[in-house]
């Protein structure tokens, strides 16, 4: 086996995981290391193997690393800081898939709270993200139909866009839950009149400066 870390186009976060994912797992498959990404064999490997089985131990152990150095070599650098403490290739993929893979409303909050606990240890560090790329991973992670909803801008803190997540994905998912299927409708015209508002309250000013 080659010891070369093949290059893929990065993965750079939501737009793109389908394609990349579909690379990389490709890729691991033909060099037989997919099964390191389906389950943690290196910690089964360190909880089972005989003591007397030295070999098997280290084969597994070098085998995990190469797939984990195919995985971290292939996202780009401020993705990197989300998985440099995964001990194996499995827990890389499994954080990675956690955090960009197309998500549904229901499992949302689960993941934002992940991410907010990744946010709060990168802040321990010297590698805190700036507050715009901590929003843009927040709104990146969500379903479409919850980014329609919030307001994504860069005058939100992390804090306040966090309550407002909070705060969509609840209505909607109660809405969804009773099986109101125009809950996008409502929220839209919502949308519509305050547009509407605007334009007149715009409209009169205009009218006020003549």
């Amino acid at each position: 086996m080659s010891d070369s870390i093949p290059q893929f186009d990065k993965f750079r976060g939501t737009e793109n995981f389908v394609l990349w994912y579909t690379s990389i797992t490709g890729y691991l498959k033909a060099k037989k290391l997919h099964n390191y990404i389906v389950a943690d064999a290196l910690n089964y490997a360190e909880s089972n193997t005989p003591e007397n089985n030295n070999k098997g131990k280290k084969d597994i152990t070098a085998r995990d690393a190469l797939a984990g150095s195919i995985i971290f070599n292939n996202v780009a650098d401020s993705i990197k800081f989300y998985i440099k403490d995964c001990e194996s290739a499995f827990l890389k993929m499994k954080k990675l898939k956690d955090l960009y893979e197309a998500k549904n409303i229901y499992n949302t909050i689960p993941v934002i709270n992940e991410i907010m606990e990744l946010f709060r240890i990168l802040n321990k560090s010297s590698m805190s993200p700036s507050k715009l790329e901590m929003l843009t991973i927040m709104f990146e992670a969500l379903p479409k139909e919850l980014q329609e909803k919030v307001n994504y801008s860069s005058s939100s803190t992390v804090d306040s866009f966090y309550k407002e997540i909070k705060d969509k994905q609840t209505t909607i998912a109660y809405r969804k839950s009773r099986g109101d299927t125009n809950y996008s409708r409502f929220n839209n015209s919502s949308r519509s009149n305050n547009s509407n508002n605007k334009q007149e309250k715009d409209d009169k000013m205009d009218i006020d400066n003549l």
